[in-house]
């Protein structure tokens, strides 16, 4: 008879062999667990189904048509795992992802100088509530462009950075001798969330102009220790220019190299093994010679060497995936949190305005890249390679 199992078929066959000593015959069936929606393998209609939100992928065994069991493959311990209820939650890992921009935060607007650029903190509390309802937790830049996203079945991953080093994203405050976190800035609450959501997560980069020196995340403590706390949380620090150059005005190869050479070396000189892996743009610029492009990525200036491994736009669309045919590395599109006065294409206008097929939605296994039948065409192949691609067939409508 035909049989699915759910344990070794060596230990099956060991067991049955021994049944044939005292009895000369057997009938044996295993079991496994089913689809979602299906009734394979058990009449008890109670039985739990497979969960979207389990990031434990649920095995299906090939069925086999012999009833010498001991003669059927053992699979082996690096077989992959094939889940069987892709269409119950619609994974599609060449959704888009949010690149979140921030730059300052305040206890309430200041309605001259504020309009797009600053967020207050209760505004920014109802984001990460909302963010956390819609289903999206955070990941860091680094896994980002690894292309690993580490999010639950069901799940889409949302990358926060903040531009420009300020002391209302993050500042230490002394607390009668000890640097305490302040709580009147943008790590603190986002500290306070993810005690509330663990599964949230606590990731973020911050772009750095480090001309600004002492000033950068102004308040207690010296610059390394205010740096040294931010990486002990697990967040990441990125490129934001020497001197939040134009680059559109100052663009030569010498510029860029400038601009971005110092920046590394000041970082350098503050943890001599450290590397700013990632540059956000000031203003979105690239210079207009398309030849010298290749410098915002890496180049070298005055014996310091730099790299970086993805450059940000300032705008203004959430981006593609890594492996996505239209990702450019040397362009990375953000979108930006909403300030004082709404806009079009700012965030909460995505979150109104993009329909589910958008977003990227996680299988729960950051080795793989699921899509639905028919919905691969921008997956590039080179870019894919060292992922197990699995396509499946969508829930009908």
């Amino acid at each position: 008879m035909f049989c699915r199992m759910t344990v070794s078929t060596r230990r099956i066959a060991a067991f049955l062999m021994t049944l044939m000593l005292f009895s000369g015959m057997f009938t044996a069936c295993g079991t496994v667990a089913a689809p979602v929606g299906s009734s394979m393998g058990t009449s008890d209609t109670n039985a739990p189904q497979a969960s979207s939100e389990s990031a434990s992928p649920v095995t299906t065994p090939e069925a086999t048509a012999s009833t010498d069991v001991a003669s059927q493959p053992v699979p082996s311990p690096a077989e992959p795992v094939v889940r069987t209820d892709y269409a119950a939650f619609s994974p599609n890992e060449l959704g888009r992802v949010p690149v979140i921009m921030f730059h300052k935060f305040a206890e309430s607007f200041d309605e001259v100088k504020d309009k797009n650029y600053t967020c207050t903190f209760s505004q920014f509390d109802a984001l990460l509530q909302t963010l956390y309802d819609a289903d999206f937790r955070l990941v860091s830049m680094t896994d980002w462009l690894a292309g690993r996203i580490a999010v639950p079945a069901g799940k889409k991953p949302a990358v926060f950075t903040f531009d420009d080093g300020t002391a209302s994203q993050f500042s230490l405050v002394d607390a009668n001798g000890t640097l305490d976190i302040n709580p009147d800035c943008a790590v603190a609450h986002m500290i306070a969330f993810a005690a509330a959501h663990p599964d949230f997560g606590l990731e973020g980069t911050f772009y750095l102009t480090l001309d600004m020196g002492e000033n950068t995340f102004r308040g207690a403590g010296t610059l390394k220790e205010r740096l040294d706390r931010l990486s002990a949380l697990g967040l990441e620090a990125g490129s934001h220019t020497w001197g939040h150059v134009d680059f559109t005005a100052k663009g030569t190869a010498a510029d860029i190299q400038a601009a971005l050479g110092k920046n590394q070396q000041a970082y350098e000189k503050i943890d001599p093994a450290g590397m700013l892996r990632t540059l956000a743009l000031p203003y979105g610029s690239r210079p207009k010679n398309k030849d010298n492009r290749p410098y915002l990525a890496a180049g070298e200036w005055e014996g310091t060497s730099y790299r970086h491994d993805g450059v940000l736009a300032v705008g203004a669309g959430p981006s593609p995936m890594v492996y996505d045919k239209r990702f450019d590395a040397l362009y990375i599109s953000r979108v930006r949190a909403t300030g004082m006065v709404g806009a079009e294409a700012d965030l909460d206008w995505w979150l109104s305005e993009a329909g589910a097929k958008t977003w990227y939605v996680s299988d729960g296994d950051p080795e793989t890249i699921i899509v639905p039948q028919g919905g691969d065409e921008n997956l590039d192949e080179a870019k894919s390679d060292g992922f197990r691609v699995v396509r499946y067939e969508p829930a009908v409508p």
